[in-house]
């Protein structure tokens, strides 16, 4: 069920059902309309736009092919430059020390024949940490965009640090991205390991399998 507050100028309203009927009635000046962690600013007709295609449908049920993830790649690299032109402070620090960016958690599990629709594509840079500053913003950046057959859809984009390893020589990306999954060390890790990641880049991860939710039950 929604709530919703009113301050100077704007309502907002928080909504946890999964039903589109369910979503309230916003007056669609400033509005924002919160789905679990990631809330929407609706300004302007664009947004009331994209809040109507809400109430018809919020997940879509086609398939996730390689013209998606195509798509998203060059989301993904637009992103990470922009990501150190607002962030300077961090380009001695992490750019560098990018291990892979993949395709996470819903979509990621239509990508590979087990989801249950794509509300919207959350897209994770994987970054080896720097023992000089070990932690990230978990801020996430939303964009709408087109994705192949998807249409002015939700992406966000997260950063997620994976722990240094002691391992000598070094694994590739793909198996500390698989170790970090299988270990979780952090909330996010053990938040993204219970669904599945696909690669995205560097090219040689493209559309691979790096994680399914099974490889925890084979570990237990």
């Amino acid at each position: 069920m929604p709530t919703t507050e009113a301050t100077r100028d704007r309502q907002y309203v928080h909504w946890s059902g999964t039903k589109p009927e369910q979503i309230p009635p916003l007056s669609g000046r400033g509005d924002r309309i919160g789905f679990g962690s990631a809330p929407w600013i609706l300004d302007g007709s664009v947004a009331l736009d994209r809040y109507l295609l809400l109430l018809k449908k919020l997940y879509s049920h086609r398939p996730v092919g390689r013209t998606e993830l195509k798509a998203l790649v060059k989301l993904a690299h637009v992103e990470e430059k922009a990501f150190f032109t607002r962030n300077p402070r961090l380009i001695r620090p992490y750019r560098s020390r990018l291990l892979a960016v993949a395709l996470c958690q819903g979509a990621a599990l239509q990508r590979i024949g087990c989801g249950k629709g794509v509300k919207d594509f959350d897209v994770h840079f994987f970054y080896e940490q720097n023992p000089r500053k070990p932690l990230l913003s978990r801020t996430v950046k939303r964009i709408f965009a087109t994705v192949g057959a998807f249409h002015d859809v939700p992406v966000d984009f997260i950063r997620t640090i994976v722990p240094l390893s002691p391992a000598k020589p070094k694994p590739s990306a793909a198996e500390r991205i698989k170790t970090f999954l299988l270990e979780r060390p952090t909330s996010n890790a053990r938040f993204l390991s219970q669904k599945a990641v696909v690669g995205l880049s560097p090219d040689r991860l493209f559309d691979k399998v790096l994680w399914r939710r099974e490889q925890l039950l084979k570990k237990a």
